[in-house]
């Protein structure tokens, strides 16, 4: 009889439990219906209050891209820099496109020094490439600037990466790197 008596009590303290939450949830969806009026009003378009209501929903400090000069493919970067636990002030910035965002979001995501290429007069195509020459650890910054085309910056990357293989290969150790004219610059 005494388990019977401990089952009904469990099932109440587990109903009273779910009602409880139920009334939470609704108080939530309520708060939340609230917050999101609010940016209507400040004119933001249908899929950037979709990108700010995503933030809300995962607890991250929106005020960071809640703001209409951002599209909703920047504010999306933004937010996965955010809830990536990023210093999203090197992108955070109307001046970047979503694709450059997105390659700053990848260096940092990566631990590489993205203020080598942070700056939104490189294409998102340099910024790339750029990237991925940190990635494999050449000094890209030495070589390239906004003015580099995509097509010199490509060859400055393999020509590093192959003076960085033979120099493994070889063990030369003499550091000092490649004149711009010998990273394949014109």
């Amino acid at each position: 009889a005494l388990s019977g008596i401990m089952s009904i009590i469990a099932i109440i303290v587990f109903v009273h439990g779910m009602y409880i939450f139920k009334k939470e949830m609704c108080n939530l969806k309520k708060e939340l219906k609230q917050e999101m009026k609010k940016y209507r009003k400040k004119g933001f378009n249908f899929n950037q209050r979709k990108e700010i209501k995503k933030g809300l929903l995962n607890g991250i400090d929106v005020s960071k891209y809640a703001d209409p000069k951002f599209s909703y493919d920047q504010m999306r970067e933004i937010r996965y820099g955010l809830e990536a636990d990023l210093d999203v002030s090197e992108y955070a910035d109307p001046k970047f496109n979503s694709y450059q965002m997105q390659e700053i979001y990848t260096g940092l995501d990566r631990n590489l020094d993205v203020s080598i290429y942070a700056d939104p007069k490189f294409n998102w195509e340099q910024m790339a490439e750029i990237r991925k020459g940190l990635e494999d650890g050449l000094d890209m910054g030495r070589y390239v600037n906004s003015k580099t085309t995509i097509l010199e910056i490509k060859k400055i990357y393999h020509t590093l990466k192959i003076a960085k293989e033979n120099k493994r290969r070889n063990g030369d150790h003499l550091g000092g790197g490649l004149s711009w004219c010998e990273a394949g610059a014109d």
